[in-house]
């Protein structure tokens, strides 16, 4: 290779570090970009190279990004951290760590590292009756609850019925809005009323079976494994979302996360909506690094944004306490999200919202999520919906201290 080559890619590989580096550590990304609205550490440094509005903070329907010293401090926050040097040696030891977390945790999370407790369903007889835990609702619609293993054969038949019927119902609306009729919402009322019952045995089943909550954020379902069958493993990506029911509320949400329905693009805003039982209030208790402010909820994604790239979708949007929406659902999302951008492959993941009777904030979900091509993902947990230190009705959302 002659002098002028060496010289030229010394030249240009010069360059391409110089404007790589240029760019790091800054942020010149929009409103749109920001994809938290809580004011972390992480979202200070995203908006630390601009002044930021109301408008522009506003993520996740975060309400006090409307209260101008909030707001003032936010700036200030941002100055203080854009007037600091960066050490850029540290600065990507930090980025590979946290990669490297990341990465372990779509070995660990899915699989061993689980502190909740476990109840295996499937040897009927390692239980007794359910005694206490007796449900005359399910006794009256003629579901066998003399045993937790037989209740939870019942719940598995259940809920890949009502994940068939959103399937169907789904693709439903969607031909009906391809094929540019009138309504694109217009699903017979046979399908709804199908779902919206098999939700509500869903839903009593698994509030007969999970203990009160205990302190854990979630307690694992059937020792771990998820309720599908050999029909939901595919290689074809999909999105279902059910119909909201006749209170307004979210039901099954079901997808093959992959790298093809993953977001490509910041998120959006989702303030606009208002789920179910959305009765915003303020606790000093609450206040962390997630949530300064201290506010009880969050507008909760059934299906992460990270795993589907789901916006402003109110079938896909729950309200959820910010400790229910953290600590108990990301990690698992996080795994799934880990797991799919490092190896490229297929996770079948299902989340069904759990009511009790009418009550328009779920009591929690039911996460399910098994990776096709191997058995390095697969959980089956119950997520509880609570915030430590306030007492939830579940009726309307309206809270208290205890």
């Amino acid at each position: 290779m002659n002098r002028k080559k060496i010289l030229s890619i010394l030249l240009i590989s010069s360059i391409t570090v110089s404007t790589f580096l240029s760019g790091c550590g800054k942020d010149n990304l929009s409103a749109e970009d920001l994809t938290s609205g809580y004011a972390n550490n992480e979202t200070i440094e995203k908006i630390a190279n601009g002044a930021i509005t109301a408008s522009e903070y506003a993520e996740d329907g975060i309400d006090y990004v409307t209260d101008e010293n909030n707001i003032n401090n936010a700036k200030q926050n941002a100055a203080d951290l854009k007037n600091k040097s960066i050490n850029w040696w540290d600065y990507w030891i930090a980025k590979i760590e946290i990669c490297w977390n990341d990465f372990l945790a779509t070995l660990i999370a899915p699989t061993s590292d689980f502190k909740g407790q476990t109840y295996d369903y499937n040897d009927l007889s390692e239980y007794d009756t359910l005694g206490e835990f007796k449900n005359p609702w399910l006794e009256a619609q003629g579901i066998d609850t003399s045993n937790q293993g037989t209740l939870t054969k019942q719940l598995k038949e259940f809920i890949n019925k009502a994940s068939e019927d959103t399937k169907n119902t789904a693709q439903a609306i969607k031909d009906n809005h391809d094929a540019k009729h009138s309504n694109n919402t217009s699903e017979s009322s046979d399908e709804t009323s199908a779902a919206s019952s098999e939700q509500d045995t869903i839903s009593q089943i698994i509030l007969s079976l999970v203990p009160e909550y205990s302190g854990e954020p979630y307690v694992v379902i059937n020792n771990n494994i998820p309720f599908f069958t050999a029909d939901d493993y595919t290689y074809e990506p999909f999105e279902y979302y059910s119909p909201k029911d006749s209170l307004g509320r979210c039901g099954m949400a079901y997808a093959n996360i992959c790298k093809d329905i993953m977001p490509t693009e910041p998120r959006e805003s989702i303030g606009q909506i208002k789920p179910s039982g959305f009765n915003q209030a303020k606790y000093d208790i609450l206040k962390n690094e997630d949530n300064l402010q201290g506010y009880m909820w969050a507008r909760c994604h059934l299906i992460g944004f990270q795993l589907a790239g789901e916006n402003a979708n109110d079938k896909n949007l729950i309200t959820g306490s910010f400790y229910f929406n953290t600590i108990g659902m990301e990690p698992f999302e996080n795994a799934v999200a880990s797991y799919v951008r490092y190896y490229d492959r297929h996770v079948t993941y299902r989340v069904t919202p759990i009511y009790d009777g009418n009550n328009l904030v779920a009591s929690g979900v039911l996460i399910e999520a098994r990776s096709v091509e191997d058995d390095t993902i697969s959980y089956c947990v119950f997520i509880y919906n609570v915030a430590p230190g306030i007492k939830i009705n579940y009726a309307d959302g309206s809270t208290s201290l205890l």
